[in-house]
């Protein structure tokens, strides 16, 4: 069985009024079709901290620290996640990992073992990175080729909602098919959406891939 990493983020997944259900059982949908074809998939989702920000804000008119909306919203995007799994009759899991794990290889090795796990049992894993414990929030582009990486998956995709990386932004230049890694740290990048990373962390998740 063919592995694949797919990662989605905030500005992708998540309305201004919390994660976006259609989106994520796209996803999902689309993960369980894989799995019919011979692909282990895992699922790297962002969201949780815009997700619960628009929650409190909406339930209590109090802006929440990261931390406190990563906690409120990770359970919102898990909820939908298992709506759609029980509804095929499939599984999914979640596994939240720190900034810490990735420097560990001990916990790398753990985390691949699960997944290992979750590709003999049928099982969709939902990854995040924790914003709970991390200072300066997470990153899920580095999060994703780490995963990638360390399993030795097979593709790794970086979905967005950013048409590319293109030529000459400012002048209305036109999208690149294809960036050779020489190129990668000579590319300009705007200010990232709703999520952390923006085109700058995916390209760098690309280089490090």
């Amino acid at each position: 069985m063919k592995s694949i990493v797919v990662k989605l983020g905030s500005s992708s997944v998540t309305r201004t009024t919390g994660p976006d259900p259609v989106v994520l059982t796209s996803a999902l949908d689309a993960a369980l079709h894989a799995r019919s074809l011979g692909w282990s998939v895992t699922l790297v989702t962002s969201g949780a901290v815009s997700s619960g920000a628009a929650y409190l804000t909406r339930a209590s008119d109090v802006r929440p620290s990261s931390r406190l909306a990563a906690a409120v919203g990770q359970p919102f995007l898990m909820d939908i996640y298992r709506s759609v799994s029980e509804i095929s009759g499939k599984h999914v899991c979640q596994i939240l990992i720190s900034e810490d794990d990735l420097r560990s290889p001990a916990a790398v090795a753990s985390v691949c073992a699960v997944l290992s796990e979750c590709a003999d049992a049928g099982i969709v894993p939902i990854v995040n990175g924790n914003d709970v414990t991390d200072a300066r929030g997470s990153d899920n582009d580095a999060v994703a080729v780490a995963i990638a990486v360390a399993s030795g998956a097979d593709k790794l995709l970086l979905l967005t909602d950013v048409h590319g990386v293109l030529d000459k932004p400012q002048h209305g230049g036109s999208h690149l098919p294809d960036l050779p890694a020489s190129r990668i740290r000579g590319v300009r990048t705007t200010a990232a959406g709703t999520g952390r990373g923006g085109m700058r962390s995916k390209l760098r998740a690309v280089e490090l891939a």
